[in-house]
């Protein structure tokens, strides 16, 4: 089911397809039932991601912060074609795991 969605759904390789599912399977397998790979697939395409890096001065909890956060804004164009803009602030230390699981996913993508 998750094969024949990704073929669908992208212009993966039979083999890259097999791969995949064969990872999500021994990995994630609440994530690869019927109802759940279309959900998955739907999320839309990441179009855009940039990033600033900004001070937080203050909060709703805490009168004056002056930390460090990154803002990243990720352009995400639906299945319809529709594009959305999604925002999320993140601690210094946040950002940094997000940016090495990011070139983990990198380094695995290229593999395939």
């Amino acid at each position: 089911m998750l094969g024949a969605a990704l073929s669908a759904a992208s212009n993966l390789s039979p083999e890259s397809c097999a791969c995949i599912t064969k990872v999500y399977r021994a990995k994630y397998p609440l994530l690869v039932g019927p109802d759940r790979v279309q959900a998955v697939l739907s999320m839309g395409k990441l179009l855009a991601m940039d990033w600033k890096l900004s001070v937080a001065t203050q909060s709703s909890h805490c009168a004056k912060i002056n930390a460090p956060v990154v803002i990243l804004r990720f352009r995400v164009a639906d299945n319809c074609g529709q594009v959305t803009s999604h925002s999320a602030e993140l601690t210094v230390a946040e950002f940094e795991d997000f940016a090495g699981k990011v070139s983990e996913m990198s380094a695995v993508m290229e593999t395939l």
